[in-house]
């Protein structure tokens, strides 16, 4: 069954109800092993507590080092800034691997400078009415600098309200 609001939006258990999307072609590099934020960022505030959002990504990537990594993942509500290479403070991390841990998408560079492109996707439930603020992370580990949207291609981020 459909509700309708008295400012008229509809709302439909299981289907999309909001989307928001970024995109940037603006090239950031890290080689720090902590997170920092991409500049890509989306807010969103859920109509219902029993909302879902679902967040996907893609960008190129690489790392310049052989045996280097480029690992990425999705922050939520940080308190650091979410401009691009700004070390990530606060906030929880989606992939829920913790600090040494290969987040949400990963590519090992064997010979270096290997460019791919790093996709995921995540399923949140906010159980909240509060906007949301989702930050794509990244960073380097073992050797090298990593790099987020290599030789400035376009790197995407969708968020998709679904209705619970």
């Amino acid at each position: 069954a459909a509700t309708v609001s008295s400012g008229g939006a509809v709302y439909i258990k299981d289907h999309v109800i909001q989307v928001k999307f970024t995109s940037s072609a603006t090239t950031y590099q890290t080689a720090s092993t902590s997170y920092h934020s991409t500049g890509q960022f989306i807010q969103i505030t859920p109509s219902s507590t029993s909302s879902k959002i679902l967040l996907h990504y893609s960008s190129s990537c690489y790392n310049n080092t052989a045996a280097g990594f480029v690992i990425s993942t999705i922050y939520k509500n940080i308190t650091s800034s979410t401009n691009g290479a700004t070390a990530i403070t606060g906030g929880t991390d989606l992939s829920n691997r913790g600090s040494t841990g290969y987040g949400l998408a990963y590519h090992y560079s064997e010979t270096g400078s290997q460019i791919v492109p790093l996709t995921s996707q995540f399923l949140d439930s906010p159980n909240s009415t509060s906007q949301q603020t989702y930050v794509l992370a990244f960073k380097a580990i073992n050797a090298g600098t990593s790099y987020w949207n290599s030789n400035n291609s376009l790197g995407t981020f969708t968020a998709m309200e679904i209705g619970g």
